[in-house]
């Protein structure tokens, strides 16, 4: 009797998965201190665009002395970026929710850096503002996507407390700007657009650590972040 309970039992039971074949099933990446740490360094970049030429407004004020105008443009070089950013922010969220916004943030940071920096070899004053327009319409997108993703990545106070540091970081990384600009400035009033290359650097590990849409929180007991899928 218990031996045919036994077989009757085996043929209901289906046979475990052998390991060969559990390797093939999706793997899950969980968002933690690397990802944090990328997603606050691109909303730290917004402020770049309105704290880091700022001590060096007086030098381009005389530099372009001859330039029709000079006088409303040069303090709109300041202004433009922060204006735009209000503005694409709200188009930008449109196209984060419809889209893949890992490839949006990736192409709005490489644009960032080439709008960013062309004021290095842009001549005329009309020129450099109209690069400036352009940034602040990467720096929507990039501030969009980035604050996205915390909000995908993690949920409930955990969230609330990673926005509150994206906040925090924004003032402590204008301060820091602020300062670098007034140090580069003492070399030319060219010289600070030499920061905006630097984010350049943030976008092969955005590519490599961060996913477009994260699944669900797992299921199982453990630390309460997201696991997304891998790409």
């Amino acid at each position: 009797m218990t031996d045919a309970l036994d077989r009757d039992r085996a043929r209901t039971v289906p046979p475990p998965v052998a390991p060969e074949h559990a390797a093939h099933a999706p793997e899950g990446r969980r968002a933690g201190p690397a990802q944090l740490g990328l997603l606050l360094a691109g909303i730290c970049l917004p402020v770049l665009g309105s704290t880091l030429i700022a001590p060096v407004l007086p030098q381009m004020q005389r530099h372009f002395a001859a330039t029709p105008g000079n006088d409303v443009l040069v303090p709109m070089v300041l202004a433009l970026p922060g204006l735009f950013l209000a503005l694409t922010a709200p188009l930008a969220g449109f196209f984060a929710d419809r889209t893949n916004r890992k490839l949006l943030l990736l192409t709005a940071m490489g644009l960032y850096s080439v709008v960013g920096s062309a004021p290095l070899y842009l001549g005329p004053l009309p020129a450099i503002a109209a690069s400036r327009v352009l940034l602040g319409a990467c720096e929507g997108v990039i501030l969009t996507c980035c604050t996205t993703l915390i909000g995908d990545y993690w949920s409930g106070a955990r969230r609330a407390k990673y926005l509150s540091l994206s906040t925090l970081a924004s003032s402590l990384a204008a301060t820091v700007f602020l300062a670098l600009g007034g140090l580069l400035g003492v070399s030319g009033w060219r010289t600070p657009f030499w920061m905006y290359v630097l984010p350049l650097l943030l976008v092969v590990p955005m590519g490599r650590l961060l996913c477009s849409r994260p699944a669900p929180p797992p299921r199982e007991a453990g630390p309460p972040w997201t696991r997304c899928p891998v790409g």
